[in-house]
């Protein structure tokens, strides 16, 4: 009897601000009432676009299971401020045991960390996986720096976004990429540019044209200041 081959684990790609604001705004509120699915995504503030990615890497990370918060999560919400990043290092580290059995990543370079994610899948989303991985890593404190995270954005299903009186990007507060550093800037539009329509269609409502704008608009206006031309 010949033998089936077993599908490759798929790996998450969703952008890290996503994923952490998430799992930050349920540390605070608790679990929800209600299922927590894409639908559930979108409430707490992910695009409907980003929805679905966002879903799977809490499911890669064992935080969500059937559609329910994981006793792993349970332990993540007990724990102190103090103990946050051990505690979520080592979710980090059991999600990716693979990965940590073949590479030190605080040792290692950006370069190797890619080469570490070779052959996973999707293996067209690998930058965004390792982008991801590090921003994980980031957070619980196995690498150095602090992970964008986008708190308080709210897009409706026909990409809605920032708008008067809605929160506004906040970034790190310590250790900031530099930003002439062009994975700083794609790592805070990729939420944008993912509400774009599809390549093989580049067809818009004017409304939802319209709002896509104000959003960028409105997220250049916070990032950037603006000096006044001298006369």
């Amino acid at each position: 009897m010949e033998k089936q081959a077993v599908s490759p684990k798929a790996y998450p790609y969703a952008a890290t601000g996503n994923v952490l604001s998430v799992i930050r705004r349920y540390r605070e509120t608790g679990a929800p009432k209600g299922v927590i699915d894409t639908t559930e995504m979108t409430r707490v503030g992910v695009s409907e676009g980003n929805a679905n990615r966002t879903l799977a890497a809490l499911k890669f990370l064992g935080l969500v299971e059937k559609d329910k918060l994981t006793d792993t999560f349970s332990l993540l919400n007990k724990a102190t401020s103090d103990e946050y990043k051990t505690v979520f290092g080592d979710i980090v580290r059991n999600a990716y045991a693979d990965i940590f059995a073949i590479l030190n990543p605080s040792k290692a370079s950006e370069i190797q960390v890619t080469d570490a994610f070779r052959g996973k899948e999707p293996e067209k989303q690998r930058g965004r996986m390792v982008q991801l991985f590090i921003g994980l890593c980031q957070e619980a404190g196995i690498l150095e720096g602090s992970p964008t995270v986008v708190e308080g954005r709210r897009h409706s299903s026909s990409g809605a976004s920032l708008g008067n009186g809605a929160e506004r990007t906040k970034l790190p507060p310590e250790n900031p990429p530099s930003p002439k550093v062009a994975s700083y800037w794609l790592d805070r539009f990729q939420p944008y540019l993912d509400d774009l329509p599809p390549s093989n269609e580049r067809i818009w409502t004017k409304k939802r044209r319209d709002r896509w704008i104000s959003a960028i608009t409105a997220m250049l206006d916070y990032l950037i200041d603006i000096e006044d031309e001298e006369d």
